[in-house]
């Protein structure tokens, strides 16, 4: 009996490591993406050209609650009414769902 419970505290930690964590940067990109194909939605009646994210990297993430993460990206977004791209860093929150990670501001 102690020989099961000792080797159930030591997969604990293995077990429970897979299933939390941070966004990776790949899932950072694929979040930020869809975010800013839902913005375009948003702004697409007035905007001459939809919203895109060409270059996205993530710099670090903490963890705020649950299955939430805010992270310090790096975004340059061209499209919409600007002229040229523009690139900004700035926190963006992150929460895991069934089918991946949804970013928001």
């Amino acid at each position: 009996m102690k020989t099961r419970f000792a080797i159930g505290m030591m997969m604990a930690p293995l077990l429970l490591a897979g299933c939390s964590g941070e966004p990776s940067e790949s899932e950072i990109r694929t979040s930020v993406s869809a975010f800013m194909v839902e913005l375009g939605k948003i702004v697409a009646k007035r905007a001459p050209q939809p919203l895109v994210a060409t270059d996205v990297t993530k710099h670090g993430c903490t963890l705020q609650q649950g299955a939430t993460y805010v992270c310090d990206v790096t975004v340059t977004v061209s499209g919409g009414h600007m002229p040229a791209p523009q690139t900004r860093t700035a926190p963006m929150r992150f929460t895991k769902v069934e089918d991946g990670w949804v970013a928001s501001e």
